[in-house]
């Protein structure tokens, strides 16, 4: 029967490995476990506690105890973001918000759950599950204002653009010793995803002069998007210990597509100006010129692609006291290349001259495969105290032509790490802070990457100094 789990185990895990296409840039988050971030991440060909449900589930089988844990990290991101006042943004509103720009600041709270237990009638087998959240971006950002002349009966609301995507993680697991050496281990990726989603959407004025004299060639709206879905992937991974001192990790995750469907609003605002509704001969446009809004609600669906990875890490564990590893990872980002939103019911209607519902609305993203490198130490202070430290540096996925201030990801990062634990009996109380810097990033053209009359991105300098804070309490039994 042994025998049969064994091979179970490898067939499942080596198809996992193979046919996988996260890490911390696009909207993934920087992970889980205060001994893993502690480390910067590198903790592939180490995974011998809960998390190594994320980070690889074969060492779940170094499990000695039962263990059951509970964690808070708290993320503060600190993103700036000073609009360009090129000639390219004039007319559109999003240049009359100059100086640096912050979105609303408020910290992150990310909590993950765990138990895992070991099966005594199967020997070797290690099985349970974790719940953390996976993926994330949450900002509300003021970048645009209409200008004074074009309705001065509508104001738009404070924070106009707001990204709120929450994916949580349910990870049932389950890892097994193949040999003296050899572990495997296979992980379920049960995923929810909650979207809240709005942005300014621009309509050309096609009509032609005078009706589209500046400032009113564009007509301005508002759309938002409320959503939710589930999707499933899995992960696996391999741990195989070469010799006493040397420990060798290998991971992989699938991608996963997460179904969202919701309610998408669109308020459309008319310019206030009576003297461009036409002559009096022809009353067509008059409607349009007089202020007010026009508003629709319209159910959607889209498809959230999150991407796989593959990582190989390696621990070395020097003497009983210092521990050393290093992780390097693959993250495929070129899956996520575009939110397609995709309107029910006829699509988003207008009630205007010349201009059909919309069908739908897709946002380029344009993503890119990225690597994230770790290094991590460990140092067991005493029988009671263990310190440890690490550096991640984390390649950006977002190219200029998509990059925008209410998504996460400004810039290739680099991380410090530094994290303290308490051993108590069975209790383990731990505590971590990082730091990580992006540096200056400058997009200098306003593009339109699909040709829909929507800009994909935000000229500008974009900066992020991003600090994390996590405590941790683990039970063993």
């Amino acid at each position: 029967m042994k025998s049969g789990y064994r091979s179970f185990f490898v067939c499942v895990a080596v198809l996992l490995l193979v046919g996988s296409t996260a890490a911390a840039s696009g909207l993934a988050t920087t992970g889980v476990g205060a001994r893993a971030l502690s480390m910067g991440g590198a903790f592939r060909a180490i995974a011998d506690d809960w998390s190594a449900a994320y980070w690889n589930p074969a060492g779940l089988t170094q499990l000695q105890e039962n263990q059951l844990d509970v964690t808070l990290l708290v993320v503060d991101p600190r993103p700036a973001y000073t609009p360009s006042a090129g000639a390219d943004l004039q007319g559109t509103g999003f240049s009359l918000k100059t100086g640096e720009r912050y979105p609303e600041d408020r910290p992150l709270p990310y909590p993950t759950f765990s138990g895992f237990v070991q099966l005594p009638s199967v020997e070797g087998l290690t099985i349970g599950a974790a719940l953390y959240w996976a993926h994330d971006a949450n900002y509300l950002w003021d970048l645009y204002r209409t200008h004074d002349w074009y309705n001065e009966t509508f104001i738009l609301t404070e924070s106009e653009h707001r990204m709120d995507l929450d994916v949580w993680d349910f990870h049932p697991t389950a890892a097994m010793e193949l040999t003296d050496k050899l572990s495997a281990g296979v992980g379920l990726s049960v995923q929810r995803g909650d979207l809240v989603f709005k942005r300014i959407h621009l309509f050309e004025n096609v009509w032609g002069s005078p009706q589209d004299v500046f400032p009113y060639n564009w007509f301005i709206g508002e759309m938002d998007f409320d959503g939710n879905g589930y999707g499933i992937g899995a992960n696996a991974g391999l741990l195989y210990k070469y010799d006493e001192k040397t420990t060798i990790g290998l991971t992989g995750q699938t991608p996963v597509t997460v179904g969202m469907s919701g309610i998408s609003n669109l308020w459309l605002i008319f310019p206030d100006n009576g003297g461009l509704g036409g002559p009096e001969a022809d009353t067509t446009y008059n409607d349009y010129y007089e202020g007010g809004y026009h508003s629709d609600r319209t159910p959607f669906d889209l498809d959230l692609k999150l991407p796989g990875s593959l990582a190989f890490g390696v621990a070395y564990k020097a003497n009983d006291q210092w521990t050393l590893a290093l992780d390097v990872v693959r993250t495929f980002w070129s899956q996520m290349d575009e939110w397609r939103f995709k309107f029910n019911d006829g699509g988003h209607e207008l009630h205007m001259r010349d201009l059909a519902p919309i069908e739908e609305y897709v946002m380029p993203l344009n993503y890119e495969d990225q690597m994230t490198v770790s290094l991590g130490a460990e140092y067991l202070l005493n029988e009671n105290w263990i310190i440890r430290g690490g550096y991640c540096f984390d390649q950006t996925a977002v190219p200029d032509e998509t990059l925008k201030p209410y998504l996460p990801d400004y810039g290739s990062r680099h991380g410090l790490s530094g994290g303290v634990s308490l051993l108590l009996e069975k209790w383990e109380l731990s505590g971590r802070l990082n730091a990580s810097f992006s540096g200056t990033r400058t997009i200098d053209e306003l593009m339109d990457v699909n040709d829909d009359g929507q800009f994909d991105n935000f000229p500008g300098e974009y900066t992020q100094n991003k600090f994390e804070f996590l405590i941790s309490t683990k039970y063993r039994f």
